[in-house]
């Protein structure tokens, strides 16, 4: 008993470090940077990862400052209380639509059994987003490591839900083309102006779901990303 109090006591030391670094990442996030663009995909995450061999299929909707989209969703219990998840649907960027797609893991650390009150887990996602039209071109990759809190509560038999809390950071690198085209004289001349950045901005989400009936769950987002505020809904199934 001494040996697993003591690991744990060091785990919750870990924990802890990693969330002071994470924050303070943020917190740097908010001086003197850009503002980066970054995949509207919404996650609807759960702390609470599912168990392995499971599985969850997603349909979203979602839109808002930071444009519109839609996605499905798919992912599966892992070993370990871990879960990967892929993401892939069409996003608005710049007034352009483009396809993005975000593939990840999600490790739970802590239940609500062991703690009696919430669920507590760390999500990276690696993401993308190509746009293009006969004017521009919009290019962008990067992560988004968060730390995810919820709240689980049961409907009735068979029905549950949860309350989720989302911390986090957007790192991208983003490239865009401009096309322009000039007329000198008898000339026609077509010009090229190409912008790259590294970019950072803090990642702040509210999540809800309750089943409709058992393993059809309907969930809620709402996101605060890059200064601009956007949501969506989702129905998914679980098997």
């Amino acid at each position: 008993m001494r040996c697993q109090s003591h690991n744990k006591s060091r785990f919750i030391k870990r924990l802890a470090h990693s969330s002071c670094l994470l924050i303070a990442l943020i917190a740097l996030s908010f001086i003197d940077q850009p503002q980066a663009q970054a995949s509207c995909l919404l996650s609807y995450d759960n702390a609470q990862v599912l168990a392995q061999g499971d599985g969850l299929a997603r349909l979203s909707f979602q839109g808002g400052q930071e444009g519109l989209g839609s996605h499905l969703e798919g992912r599966l219990g892992l070993p370990s209380t871990r879960e990967l998840y892929l993401r892939s649907g069409a996003c608005e960027r710049n007034a352009l639509w483009g396809w993005a797609i975000e593939a990840g893991l999600n490790q739970q650390f802590l239940t609500a059994e062991d703690n009696g009150y919430v669920d507590l887990a760390f999500r990276f996602g690696m993401v993308a987003l190509l746009a293009d039209n006969d004017q521009s071109e919009y290019t962008e990759m990067g992560f988004q490591p968060s730390l995810i809190a919820s709240y689980p509560f049961s409907v009735s038999k068979g029905r549950k839900g949860f309350v989720s809390l989302g911390l986090g950071l957007s790192a991208y690198f983003t490239d865009q083309k401009n096309y322009q085209v000039r007329q000198e004289a008898d000339d026609t001349i077509e010009e090229i102006a190409l912008e790259s950045n590294l970019e950072w901005a803090p990642l702040v989400s509210v999540a809800s779901a309750v089943d409709i009936i058992p393993k059809l769950p309907l969930a809620l987002e709402l996101r605060w990303q890059q200064g601009g505020v956007y949501g969506g809904a989702s129905v998914a199934y679980s098997f």
